[in-house]
C-alpha cells in the first residue's frame, strides 16, 4: 500500500485500487451518514476500552462498506473507471483485504490522509491489525 496526496493505493482480489477522500467523496460521505464530516472523524477515532482492557471501536460493517465505497468513488478517476463502485462491490473488495479490521484501518487512513497536504509529516501510516482475542 501507498499513499501520496491524499490517497491510499492498494490492492484486492488481484486488483489495484485507489481510495481518496475527495471533497465530493466527503460531501458523500456527510450523505451517507446523515452527519457533518467531524462528527464521522469523531467516530472513526473514538475508542473504548471494554470489561477485558480490549480497544472497541463504535463502527458497524455497513459504516466500513459506505466509507469504502465513497473513497473508491473519489479514486475511480485515476483508475480511469467510468461507472461508480456500489456497496456490494466495496464490500467484496473489504473481504479481499482480509476483513473489517484491515479495511477499516485502510479506510481510516485514507480518510484522515484526504485532509493532508500531501507532506511526510500530515499522513498517517497503516499497520497491520492485531489479532481479535474472543
Amino acid at each position: 500500500m501507498s499513499e501520496l496526496k491524499g490517497e491510499t493505493r492498494f490492492e484486492s482480489n488481484g486488483k489495484a485500487y485507489i481510495l481518496k477522500f475527495t471533497f465530493n467523496a466527503m460531501c458523500d460521505v456527510e450523505d451517507a451518514f446523515h452527519m457533518s464530516i467531524q462528527s464521522v472523524l469523531d467516530k472513526l477515532s473514538r475508542k473504548e476500552i471494554d470489561e477485558g482492557g480490549n480497544e472497541v471501536v463504535d463502527i458497524s460493517l455497513r459504516d466500513i462498506r459506505v466509507m469504502m465505497r465513497c473513497g473508491l468513488n473519489g479514486g475511480r478517476v485515476e483508475t480511469n473507471l467510468d461507472s461508480e463502485f456500489t456497496d456490494k462491490q466495496a464490500g467484496e473488495i473489504v473481504q479481499g483485504l482480509g476483513g473489517f479490521l484491515k479495511a477499516l484501518d485502510f479506510v481510516s487512513t485514507a480518510f484522515i490522509n484526504g485532509f493532508s497536504d500531501g507532506s511526510e509529516n500530515s499522513k498517517k501510516e497503516v499497520k497491520e491489525p492485531e489479532a481479535i482475542s474472543q
